[in-house]
């Protein structure tokens, strides 16, 4: 079932609370083996916190468990034809980290599970840090399709898929989002 947002446990949820910044950008890269990057530069102050980057997971891909985590990346299979896939990556962030599948709200789960009902499960990359900086890709292909290979640290990154190659510059201001390039 659908989560029913009077089950939220208001205590633990609070709402919307200040953020020293939290800034994101997408940026697509074209070629053979087209993929697009999600950037994003988060910090609520200056202690350790537990910081998320989520996505919801498509039903069928979480009833099915046609997912595999491996750390900093995830694979998700079609159910309906296993040799398509979806790769998400993080790449160059500020803290190790790693991929789990777990409800939208882990607050309820224990709640909802007891009572048979199945929560809407997204895709989650968990790290702790006093600031987060998720780099993501995300590429479609099927099996034998080359997959992406990323060397580089900091703001400075080369993307290879097969005889593609792309640079990734991101350049970070204090006062600006962070400006991404990539090409």
């Amino acid at each position: 079932g659908i989560l029913d947002v009077s089950t939220f446990d208001e205590e633990s949820y609070r709402g919307a609370q200040p953020f020293d910044y939290a800034y994101r950008t997408a940026a697509f890269a074209r070629g053979k083996r087209p993929y697009a990057l999600i950037i994003d530069d988060i910090k609520k102050d200056d202690a350790m916190r537990a910081y998320v980057w989520n996505a919801p997971l498509p039903e069928d891909i979480y009833i099915a468990e046609n997912y595999e985590l491996h750390g900093d990346t995830a694979i998700l299979t079609d159910p309906a034809d296993k040799t398509e896939h979806l790769l998400v990556k993080v790449f160059g962030n500020s803290t190790p980290g790693k991929f789990v599948v777990e409800p939208v709200v882990p607050i309820a789960e224990s709640r909802h599970r007891k009572e048979g009902m199945r929560l809407w499960e997204n895709l989650k990359y968990k790290s702790k840090a006093n600031s987060a900086k998720f780099r993501v890709l995300l590429y479609a292909y099927r099996d034998r399709d080359p997959l992406p290979t990323i060397t580089g640290q900091t703001g400075s990154f080369t993307i290879r898929i097969g005889q593609q190659k792309h640079s990734l510059q991101i350049t970070e201001r204090s006062s600006e989002i962070s400006k991404v390039r990539l090409h």
